[in-house]
């Protein structure tokens, strides 16, 4: 990249972006060589959340991230000391770490530490310059970076390792039963249970199975399943208000709407799906897309008194789909679920292959 416009005031940047935005797991790595500062060396190497071109350098704006050649400064709208200046002939990194949430620096093959923390999932690599002889030139992988990036993915592995080697898992068999109760297998549970009594797995002085922890929810959300399913939604609706207030979301909202129409419509009372219809959709359009989408979906119905291109949603089995959402919504927040979620970020982790990226296990 050679710089060719006037250079005369902050708006003259020429900023070039990568065409396509960085993968989001694991780190990300690209090196920057300064082949030439120009006139002046006002050139920042960082990172933008916008996937169009720019006449400020990164970090002057919002949304971008530099680390600027001039002052050594770090800029992200506001600006603060960070490594030291760059020229001719040196070559600047930049690290993104999105198992740990930040952002990094080198310089000539050395770490200068982290720069930025918390930053949005989209990012393009950015680079700019903005005085007249600048010459950059970028290094995606293509040839031997600068920095060792493979030992630094290496020591962050190390470190996941440690980290994984620190939770304490418990008894195997007691997680897994508690796993069947939070996914609602109710009588998988119970075998599974009585299994582990006589093998002495599972201690439990009762010998109840509904004494195991959590049975109440599993009887509870079974209900609600199940008047989903069999299209008693005014039920299901008051014992989600009742005991998962959070689960009635927007989301919940219009797919209890959606299955409300669908009943009006396999019973033929047309002129009654029409009329709640508009009632709906009063509510079902403050919440904006996806849900209006959804929602005139099922509203299209009505057109058709013949069979027509939409007609397949009354013969799908709709409310077992619906029920299937709500219980996972029900269950999302459970802490057996996020430890399995934690074990197969895991899983991928150990499975990566060795490269630029490497996925972290994210504990947010």
């Amino acid at each position: 990249m050679i710089y060719t416009g006037p250079g005369k005031t902050e708006s003259d940047a020429a900023v070039v972006l990568g065409n396509v935005p960085i993968p989001a797991v694991g780190i990300y790595y690209y090196e920057v060589t300064v082949v030439s500062k120009g006139r002046d060396g006002y050139i920042s190497v960082g990172l933008s959340t916008h996937n169009k071109t720019s006449t400020k350098l990164p970090g002057i704006e919002e949304g971008t991230f530099g680390y600027f050649a001039q002052d050594g400064k770090k800029y992200n709208v506001k600006n603060a000391s960070y490594g030291p200046t760059y020229t001719t002939g040196d070559v600047i990194g930049c690290i993104v770490d999105f198992g740990n949430r930040n952002i990094s620096f080198t310089k000539n093959g050395i770490l200068l530490g982290i720069a930025f923390k918390d930053f949005p999932q989209l990012l393009y690599p950015c680079v700019g310059t903005r005085t007249p002889g600048e010459i950059i030139k970028a290094n995606f992988g293509r040839e031997e970076f600068k920095f060792d990036i493979t030992q630094y993915i290496r020591e962050q592995s190390q470190k996941l390792h440690q980290q994984i080697n620190q939770i304490q898992i418990g008894n195997i068999t007691q997680l897994v039963l508690e796993y069947l109760v939070y996914s609602g297998y109710t009588e998988t549970a119970k075998i599974f249970y009585e299994t582990g009594l006589k093998n002495r797995e599972i201690l439990d002085e009762s010998g109840d199975f509904n004494s195991v922890k959590h049975t109440d929810t599993l009887f509870i959300r079974n209900e609600i399943s199940n008047n989903i399913k069999n299209g008693n939604l005014t039920q299901a609706k008051e014992l989600l208000e009742q005991y998962y207030p959070h689960v009635i979301d927007h989301q919940t909202i219009t797919l209890f709407s959606c299955l409300e129409l669908v009943q009006l419509l396999q019973s033929r009372q047309y002129m009654q799906a029409i009329e709640r219809g508009r009632v709906l959709k009063l509510q079902i359009v403050q919440f904006g897309e996806p849900y209006i989408s959804q929602f005139m979906e099922i509203i299209e119905l009505v057109c058709y008194v013949q069979p027509g291109p939409k007609n397949y949603i009354l013969e799908y089995d709709c409310f077992t789909s619906v029920s299937d959402i709500i219980n996972s919504k029900m269950v999302e927040d459970c802490g057996i679920v996020k430890i399995f979620k934690q074990l197969q970020l895991v899983k991928e982790s150990l499975n990566s292959e060795k490269g630029a990226l490497v996925s972290l296990l994210d504990y947010e």
